[in-house]
């Protein structure tokens, strides 16, 4: 399926808070983003503008360019919060999702490419339980 790039929208979601969980340095942080159709707090299937869609051929995360930032903030102790950056190898994306992709890192470091990277997941139904389909995990080691 093509998409168009200048269609896209930004996305900011906000983190339930949470306890602090002890962390040494060598261990591995991995942040995994999947979707699935929105509902509201009672699992109702959201309405908007024009109605909403029964499922989709799915959603594509773009990544790793100063236009298309993709990032969290972390506080990993005894460090200050910082914003950790999604990049992985691989080409940059076009009529499909990045190809020759092996790596997906998190990291400190802004991204400064002018041509984003991205990822497809797979589609979603709100039909059978509304199930969450995964667009990929990125992952570092923590310093």
């Amino acid at each position: 399926m093509t998409r168009n790039a200048s269609q896209a929208k930004e996305a900011i979601v906000a983190w339930d808070p949470f306890s602090p969980v002890p962390i040494t340095s060598g261990d591995a942080l991995a942040l995994r983003g999947s979707t699935r159709i929105g509902t509201t707090s009672t699992g109702t299937k959201c309405s908007g503008p024009g109605g909403s869609h029964n499922n989709a051929t799915g959603l594509r995360l773009y990544y790793d360019a100063t236009s298309r930032t993709s990032q969290f903030t972390a506080t990993i102790s005894p460090a200050a919060s910082q914003n950790l950056d999604l990049h992985s190898d691989g080409n940059v994306c076009g009529n499909t999702q990045s190809t020759n992709v092996t790596t997906r890192t998190l990291d400190g470091t802004a991204p400064t490419a002018t041509a984003a990277k991205c990822k497809d997941s797979g589609g979603v139904n709100f039909a059978g339980g509304n199930p969450y389909a995964v667009i990929g995990t990125w992952s570092m080691t923590v310093p």
